[in-house]
């Protein structure tokens, strides 16, 4: 059966010869170009429009509407990887607003976060850390009288060391002994297993500095000042007086007498040459202070060594330490010579040394200071 639309066209196109042959050579072209292309699916749509279009240019009467071609249906399948689209959009439209790249630091981040809300009317919660009165608390200590602030974690730690030297004597190291074994000049009797070793300028530098950590610990103590290198090692001239006319003489100023055992040292006696000395007026010494300083009387006496300074450790007291290295003082201090007592002074005594010069020289019997220069 056909419909009225197809017959004009038939006659339309048995009427015209010419467009007979045109259109048997346009569909011989047609489809020599859609099997060159039927391979190729992406090209098939449009080749398939292409002859569509044509068609009904040379077919269709202009009276007819052209027959419309349905859309290719849309892909709704939701890519694999859509998120990773979406955040490259979203980086590519930050990234072209014309202002150039930069580092993005955390703590600027984190400082541009709103602050914590604050509910109206509290208080912020304040800790106090540490008490602050002004000034730092000292403390003094009851057994080596090492003055100190707790507080303070270095002035502690000093304070310990010296504690520690103070109580049980100082550590002079094994290589100390070996190096002084020749200078044993005194064998302790009042101390079991004792002997004193003698420092001096002539000593080797370990020596001198092992002495010169004891007599630190000693003007700790006592809060006598420091005597420096130079002074301490250097030699000194007898008074003219002493000597024949035109002559001179030098000799050691000081000496150091260490009491030992084994290779700590537990007392001390830094002994100077001197050559005058004034006796102790002993009235006044009973009638004085436990603290207070000697008087003497204006006499003048000839002397030959000063007891500059004189410690035990605290640990080792009351065992005849001291009365050991006035023994030895009194016996090596000039080599070859045992030196009178009443040439033996003092410098101003502590109360403990004005008990023991009163031993040493006897409770009836008359002591000397002489003054430290």
């Amino acid at each position: 059966m056909t419909t009225s639309a197809q017959l004009p066209k038939k006659r339309r196109v048995l009427s015209d010869p010419e467009s007979d042959d045109a259109e048997n050579s346009l569909q011989y072209a047609i489809r020599e170009s859609s099997l060159a292309v039927r391979s190729s699916p992406s090209r098939r749509n449009s080749v398939l429009l292409s002859e569509g279009t044509q068609d009904d240019d040379l077919s269709t009467p202009p009276s007819s509407p052209p027959p419309r071609l349905s859309p290719p249906p849309q892909n709704t399948r939701k890519p694999t990887f859509s998120f990773l689209k979406r955040k490259h959009a979203t980086t590519t439209s930050s990234s072209t607003n014309g202002s150039p790249l930069s580092e993005v630091n955390s703590n600027s981040v984190r400082a541009s976060l709103d602050p914590p809300t604050k509910k109206v009317g509290t208080q912020p919660t304040l800790k106090q850390m540490q008490l602050d009165l002004g000034h730092e608390v000292r403390k003094t200590c009851a057994t080596c009288g090492m003055e100190y602030v707790p507080s303070n974690a270095e002035d502690a730690a000093l304070h310990k060391k010296f504690h520690d030297m103070n109580l049980t004597g100082v550590d002079l190291g094994k290589a100390f002994m070996k190096a002084n074994a020749s200078r044993w000049v005194y064998e302790a009797t009042r101390f079991d297993e004792g002997y004193v070793v003698i420092v001096d300028r002539k000593a080797s530098p370990t020596a001198k500095n092992q002495a010169k950590k004891v007599l630190e610990v000693i003007s700790k103590e006592l809060s006598s000042p420091v005597i420096e290198d130079e002074v301490l090692w250097s030699q000194t001239e007898t008074p003219q007086h002493l000597l024949q006319a035109g002559s001179t003489e030098k000799v050691d100023r000081y000496k150091v007498f260490l009491h030992m055992k084994d290779s700590r040292c537990v007392g001390a006696c830094l002994t100077e040459r001197i050559w005058e000395s004034q006796p102790v007026d002993r009235a006044s010494v009973q009638e004085e202070g436990a603290d207070s300083a000697v008087t003497v009387r204006d006499a003048t006496h000839a002397a030959i060594v000063g007891i500059s300074r004189i410690w035990t450790s605290g640990s080792s007291r009351r065992k005849g330490i001291a009365m050991d290295l006035l023994d030895c003082v009194v016996s090596n201090f000039i080599y070859g010579m045992e030196i009178p007592k009443e040439q033996v002074a003092f410098s101003q005594p502590t109360h403990s040394g004005k008990n023991l010069a009163q031993a040493f020289f006897g409770a009836e019997n008359e002591w000397h200071v002489y003054q430290e220069t």
